[in-house]
């Protein structure tokens, strides 16, 4: 079977402003080094649907829903929030971004792929039940967990978000949910100021929340040590029948917001490690749905190499870097170990 790409041209008439990170020019760009592979041969590109309103309730308010309708009459951009900007296409363009995701996990779970790449914008991992947030405007992955739970009949749903800052909207999604399992590693302190590794989940919920937060300058050691000591044992005894994967790319070491020191090789290493354990646990069923990411050339190598493991390689490309000082947080994992031992056997 082929991995699939989902990934729409409408994402590129969501129109954020000059300057603003989250631009078009990010999808341009990753679908050029897409296509100057050749070592990619073995993934099918999909046109996806949009999402209809009814999958959009699964996640979020009417009232919601219909002031983000409503900005299809704008002209110009307007903002939501001080960072989150819209244009009269990114009505549309949310919803084939959530339509997406949707399409990419049940197109895996029939066996159609054996497992698949949402190439979307706007992002979702901020968006609130009724708010947009940090460039988010519907929660696509937290809306697909959802969908595979209420309307597909899974009973466990594990979603793993390594983009640097903390998705606070898929959390409070699912706080007091013990069939979805969240699991967050992110910069912290940092925007938007959640995540924090006492942040367990609530009522029946506690321990299906799991954050991993990571001071600045932590690198690829601490993250290979997290999905090892951590991530792992966890997702093993939650036992669940698909991954969804939170893919953002702005702990890249060259991003311009954030003070994380991964590489393209590292994304390699941590997609590599969430197929594997996906194999093992629930047939390969696995789908990454991108998120951050605005260091442009880090950006578009990071989700190639994200690819080339989805495709089946054992190695990444050697791509030059710099020599990086990475923090030494072995401490802070042990710390965190202590915390979800109340819940897991680490």
């Amino acid at each position: 079977m082929s991995t699939g790409l989902f990934y729409h041209p409408i994402f590129l008439e969501h129109d954020t402003g000059w300057g603003h990170p989250e631009r078009a020019q990010r999808l341009v760009t990753i679908l050029d080094e897409i296509e100057k592979r050749k070592d990619l041969n073995n993934i099918e590109t999909v046109l996806p649907d949009k999402a209809s309103i009814k999958d959009i309730q699964l996640n979020h308010s009417d009232n919601y829903i219909k002031l983000i309708q409503n900005t299809s009459e704008i002209k110009g951009i307007k903002h939501l929030d001080p960072d989150t900007a819209v244009c009269s296409k990114s009505y549309e363009s949310a919803l084939h971004a959530c339509g997406a995701v949707l399409n990419a996990a049940k197109s895996v779970y029939e066996g159609i792929y054996r497992n698949a790449f949402a190439l979307v914008r706007p992002p979702g991992h901020h968006a609130l039940f009724s708010q947009a947030m940090g460039f988010c405007i519907f929660n696509n992955i937290a809306i697909a967990a959802k969908y595979l739970k209420n309307v597909m009949g899974l009973r466990k749903v594990v979603i793993i978000d390594w983009d640097a800052h903390h998705g606070n909207g898929t959390q409070d999604s699912f706080y007091n949910d013990p069939d979805v399992l969240y699991i967050s590693l992110h910069q912290f302190p940092f925007y938007p100021g959640t995540g924090s590794a006492n942040e367990i989940g609530t009522g029946i919920a506690k321990g299906f929340n799991v954050n991993i937060p990571m001071f600045a300058y932590s690198g690829e050691n601490t993250y290979l040590l997290a999905i090892e000591r951590i991530i792992s044992p966890i997702v093993y005894q939650f036992s669940p029948e698909f991954i969804l994967i939170s893919a953002g790319y702005d702990g890249h070491y060259k991003d311009p917001l954030t003070q994380l020191l991964l590489t393209s090789n590292t994304f390699f290493k941590l997609s590599k490690a969430v197929i594997e354990i996906a194999n093992e646990v629930c047939s390969g069923r696995i789908i990454f749905s991108l998120e951050g990411g605005y260091y442009l050339k880090g950006l578009s190598q990071s989700v190639v190499e994200t690819l080339r493991a989805m495709v089946g390689y054992n190695n990444p490309v050697p791509y030059p870097s710099e020599e990086l000082k990475e923090r030494n947080s072995s401490m802070e994992i042990e710390q965190i170990i202590e915390i979800q031992k109340r819940y897991w056997k680490l």
